[in-house]
């Protein structure tokens, strides 16, 4: 499954929405990301978390060999830190599970209601 944006078919856009879910609360640990609580109902915030994951991925998975791309990418997290601070509180996983499943619901509903 592609990291780019949720997929039409509402099976397929719940898996996206849980690997996104998975991929922020890593990527926040790993860098120390300033998510921002409700960051799966923001479009730009989606995007700029898909794309890292997805670049990160590469290096993980020995896709790409490119040390100073790897640096490339670090020396772009403040910038892209910029991007996620909109919202009023801190992400919190444990408090705000919850709520982001209760938006993917909606998100699929409204796929099946399309479909």
């Amino acid at each position: 499954m592609s990291w780019s944006l949720p997929p039409e078919h509402p099976e397929n856009c719940r898996l996206w929405f849980e690997r996104m879910w998975s991929a922020s609360c890593t990527l926040r640990a790993r860098y120390r990301l300033p998510l921002r609580r409700g960051w799966w109902e923001h479009p730009l915030q989606l995007e700029v978390l898909a794309a890292l994951a997805e670049w990160v991925a590469r290096y993980d998975d020995g896709d790409w060999d490119d040390p100073a791309g790897k640096i490339g990418l670090l020396l772009e997290l403040p910038r892209l830190e910029e991007l996620l601070r909109e919202g009023s509180e801190p992400f919190a996983p444990e408090r705000d599970r919850p709520e982001f499943v209760a938006y993917v619901n909606a998100v699929v509903a409204g796929l099946d209601a399309e479909g």
